[in-house]
């Protein structure tokens, strides 16, 4: 069988990991046992939980149970059976090591132990492949986006952890509603909200030549009859909060919707799109995803309709 080939940075990403297996190794006189291990794709934290054994016999003659801190790592929670936590105050840092006198834990055998480390900047794309997200197909009542991503080279990490999670991976999609808006406003009204573009571009600009001349463009459109600029501004952020927009989307699974925003990166009164997260979870034995976001773009425009003629919001 002919060896997988590493994506390139995956020897670092297996160095930066590898603080799990020495930490485990010093456990080795309490018959660890790793029953998980755990990236989060978001904040680029890892994890072990580890089963360990002390029976009294052995917290008689250990002095002191010393773990050096590698890559950073804490310790998280530690539970004794049937699951009941420990103080963390049982382990104290010193001199770059986690140490535990056995002597104050209680009279049980097993314990389950919970580290955490960080990986460094930019490592946990090395272990996920996320294809950025595309319109694959439109509707005229609906646009699609397909959804996709994996755990790189999986046989070898299947090599070094018996189960590895990678949790909350985020396939952000932007969802365009540029015309959903321009397709229900008055021709006319569409110049006041050009205006009002103009005039908030003009002040996040430096030149003052050029924020009088917009403040002008826009009072000239007072006569044009509808909502007032702080009423359609209002009309606007009402339109596009996450609570309401996510009533229109629905997602496959095993993808769920996260947080979702107005894109405030382009300035102007009218958003261009919508952030919208997709978020999953990936394991050695599911280590692909894919699936549909799915954006109902008429009822939202019928939504943004109504409420723009006064038909409730």
């Amino acid at each position: 069988m002919t060896a997988p080939t590493q994506t390139p940075g995956l020897s670092e990403l297996l160095s930066a990991l590898d603080w799990t297996n020495k930490v485990v190794g010093f456990f080795k006189p309490y018959k660890p046992v790793v029953k998980r291990m755990r990236i989060n794709y978001r904040d680029s934290t890892s994890e072990i939980g580890i089963h360990i054994s002390i029976p009294d016999s052995l917290k008689r003659r250990v002095a002191r149970v010393e773990v050096p801190a590698y890559y950073n790592f804490y310790i998280y929670e530690m539970l004794a059976e049937p699951f009941t936590p420990l103080p963390t105050t049982l382990w104290q840092f010193d001199g770059g090591k986690w140490k535990l006198d056995p002597k104050h834990l209680p009279r049980v055998d097993n314990f389950f132990l919970v580290m955490r480390g960080r990986l460094p900047p930019g490592m946990v794309g090395r272990l996920v492949r996320v294809q950025e997200a595309r319109n694959r197909n439109q509707t005229e009542s609906e646009d699609n986006y397909w959804l996709d991503c994996m755990i790189r080279d999986v046989e070898l990490f299947e090599g070094v952890w018996t189960a590895l999670e990678v949790q909350d991976i985020d396939v952000g999609v932007n969802v365009a509603i540029d015309a959903c808006f321009s397709s229900i406003l008055p021709k006319e009204y569409s110049k006041k909200v050009d205006a009002v573009g103009d005039f908030l571009r003009a002040g996040h600009g430096k030149s003052r030549q050029e924020v009088f001349k917009a403040w002008g463009k826009l009072r000239s459109t007072n006569r044009i009859p509808g909502k007032s600029v702080d009423e359609f501004l209002g009309f606007m952020m009402r339109m596009t909060t996450g609570e309401l927009f996510s009533q229109y989307l629905s997602v496959d699974k095993p993808f769920n919707l996260g947080l979702i925003k107005r894109d405030d990166k382009v300035v102007g009164p009218a958003p261009k799109r919508m952030l919208v997260e997709a978020l999953t979870d990936l394991t050695t034995k599911q280590p692909v995803a894919n699936g549909n976001l799915s954006f109902k773009k008429k009822e939202y425009t019928q939504k943004v309709k109504s409420a723009f003629e006064g038909g409730g919001e």
